[in-house]
């Protein structure tokens, strides 16, 4: 229609552009009347049930029919009679269509009236049709949607676990109420790929997490809290008390990841009462997440307990590794211990070395009037740091543990934590005033290693002669 209203006098005298706009104008008429009419027919094909699809047909068409046929013989009469009145038929035909755009865009208008069948915007159907992974999940989504064959379905459930995409949320959600339940696994792990849910999906999650304990219920916990479902949050926590252990560990960690820090207080109180390792596992890395250096606590209570397993010691660790905000640094150091448990004390005294070095190496030589006082104090505490940390691991005789350390051993009460203690306590405040966890660290850690149950952990030990070495870097980098 724009082409017409739009399309000069003065290019009629020209035979080639006639034919070359007419050319054209057939294109573009056909282009939009098959996409126009086959939008329509999907569109009101699928709001009627199947039972009724010949009815719907047979409607769609006659009202097609005689739409076509009535707006035929009204643009002729139209035509007609701006002619009558003096009009060219080129301007009159500027002028039908012209008028034909206005009723088109109140069509237009109109249309926003129709029931919505969760259709994609305009923007949402070109970005699919040029998104390789959309496609792809379109195609997976009509073979899972025909086939019969139950080890099928699982391939193909697990081929959109690899794709994600929205446009498969649905399907999935279908074939999350299937009655077998490798079939029902494999569904909600697809959902959990997928980058955000929909209302839906969060729905269908909660009802799974009630309906199947023991089976799906701990996935869906995971998913509703890798996706940030506050709405899921009064659920979740009445599961933390689920005999579903796996429920109650996933929620304990959706919880931490929602942050709601309400509850992380009864959280810690059902770690320090199960006697689950697996529980206390899930329960650990909640509080890691978390972050609180309140939860330091707690955790070292299980390092007291009656022989943990060394898996329950690594998670522990690793948490409050978390907590005071050296992770990503100890977790490389974490690794080559847990490979060769006696290198612990060479792994510390490593730490202190690089501390050490680091410190020579950017303030060694710096002198500044201002702040003369903490340079001294700071090269102080840096060259009784390695000190500091030979007493606590090089004193432990090897008998102490065994090399794949499954068992602790307890001895008679030692002293030998006392140096790094007393250096821990007389590290300043001020230089880490941006530290969320330094003062709660500072006492905990100092008390930590003069706790006879404690200092024969030789993965807390490694954990806290990192943390004083890295107080060393942090310092340095403050004063630089």
């Amino acid at each position: 229609m724009i082409p017409i209203v739009l399309f000069p006098l003065s290019a009629m005298e020209n035979i080639t552009m006639v034919i070359l706009f007419l050319s054209f104008l057939f294109f573009m008429l056909n282009l939009g009347f098959l996409g126009s009419e086959g939008i329509a027919q999907t569109y009101f094909m699928g709001l009627i049930p199947p039972e009724k699809m010949l009815d719907m047909g047979i409607l769609y068409f006659l009202v097609f029919g005689i739409a076509g046929a009535g707006g035929s013989f009204l643009a002729g009469i139209i035509l007609d009679g701006f002619s009558a009145m003096g009009f060219s038929h080129f301007v009159s035909f500027k002028i039908l269509y012209a008028a034909i755009m206005l009723l088109t865009a109140i069509a237009i208008f109109l249309q926003k009236k129709l029931t919505p069948l969760g259709a994609l915007s305009l923007t949402g159907a070109v970005k699919i049709m040029f998104s390789y992974r959309d496609l792809q999940a379109i195609s997976l989504l009509d073979r899972l949607s025909k086939t019969q064959d139950s080890q099928m379905e699982e391939m193909l459930l697990g081929e959109l676990y690899n794709k994600p995409s929205r446009l498969a949320i649905k399907g999935l959600l279908e074939r999350a109420k299937s009655p077998r339940l490798a079939t029902r696994m494999e569904s909600i792990r697809a959902l959990e790929r997928m980058e955000s849910l929909n209302e839906d999906a969060e729905k269908a999650l909660m009802n799974d997490i009630v309906n199947n304990p023991f089976t799906t219920a701990y996935i869906s916990a995971r998913i509703l809290g890798n996706h940030g479902c506050v709405f899921a949050i009064p659920l979740l926590r009445e599961l933390v008390y689920s005999g579903d252990y796996m429920l109650a560990g996933e929620s304990m960690i959706a919880l931490a990841k929602l942050q709601d820090t309400a509850f992380r207080q009864q959280i810690e109180q059902v770690i320090h009462d199960t006697k689950n390792p697996r529980l206390k596992i899930m329960g650990s890395e909640s509080l890691g997440i978390y972050g609180s250096p309140d939860s330091l606590h707690v955790l070292l209570d299980i390092l007291r307990g009656a022989n943990p397993p060394p898996y329950l010691r690594d998670e522990v660790v690793l948490a409050m590794s978390a907590i005071i905000d050296t992770q990503n640094q100890f977790y490389r150091i974490f690794v080559r211990f847990a490979a060769e448990p006696s290198m612990a004390p060479v792994l510390a005294l490593d730490e202190a070395e690089l501390a050490t070095e680091f410190h020579r190496t950017n303030l060694g030589r710096k002198r500044s009037r201002k702040k003369k006082e903490e340079l001294a104090h700071l090269a102080k505490m840096t060259e009784t740091l390695l000190p500091a940390v030979s007493s606590l691991v090089l004193e432990l005789p090897s008998a102490e543990l065994p090399a794949n350390e499954d068992t602790v051993q307890k001895k008679e009460p030692s002293t030998k934590g006392v140096e790094l203690s007393r250096w821990i306590l007389e590290l300043p405040s001020t230089p880490f005033i941006n530290s969320l966890s330094f003062e709660k660290s500072r006492t905990i850690f100092a008390e930590a290693i003069l706790d006879d149950e404690l200092i024969h952990h030789r993965r807390l030990k490694l954990l806290i002669s990192h943390w004083a070495s890295y107080q060393i870097r942090i310092w340095v980098k403050g004063l630089k």
